[in-house]
């Protein structure tokens, strides 16, 4: 299982040792409450640790913990939980979609990154690019509202759109 006592508390008994045997009452009552607390904490952590390791036990043939996360191109897990949607290879499709969708958008009056996710500052350009990413997003994505709810946005003016992120970030 592991060992309870942390770098800290054998820190501590190292450098006073054991406290539980020392002459004064005050000293050995902080011991005491040190102890129990630390006892306290170990088994906790195993009442959390006990269920996951025998559902890790469960886990029969080639079957690991690992295979409840999603894997990228390279075969590594992702760190995000197995869905619908790999998020991780959507990402890497979202970015190329997003440099396409620049591109397009792209003019000399305003030029717009690769990389960049705020919409044109040109009120019809910014609709148009905000309901073609809105389309993509829903296509590719599981996402919390509606396609309906999400275009409404293309309909703020510029400020407004603007306001309303620094408030939701």
């Amino acid at each position: 299982m592991g060992n309870v006592m942390t770098d800290e508390t054998y820190a501590i008994t190292r450098m006073f040792g054991a406290a539980d045997k020392a002459e004064n009452a005050m000293i050995r009552g902080i011991s005491y409450l040190i102890n129990k607390a630390v006892t306290a904490a170990g088994k906790e952590s195993l009442e959390k640790i006990r269920p996951l390791l025998d559902l890790q036990d469960a886990l029969k043939g080639r079957h690991r913990a690992f295979d409840l996360y999603e894997k990228d191109d390279d075969g590594l897990p992702t760190g995000n939980l197995v869905r619908s949607v790999n998020f991780g290879k959507a990402e890497k499709e979202y970015k190329e979609f997003l440099a396409e969708l620049n591109a397009k958008y792209s003019t000399p009056e305003e030029p717009l990154d690769p990389n960049n996710e705020i919409p044109p500052e040109n009120p019809e350009t910014r609709k148009k690019w905000q309901l073609e990413r809105n389309e993509y997003l829903d296509v590719h994505y599981e996402r919390f509202f509606t396609k309906d709810y999400y275009d409404q946005f293309a309909n703020l003016s510029y400020e407004a759109y603007t306001s309303r992120n620094s408030i939701q970030m």
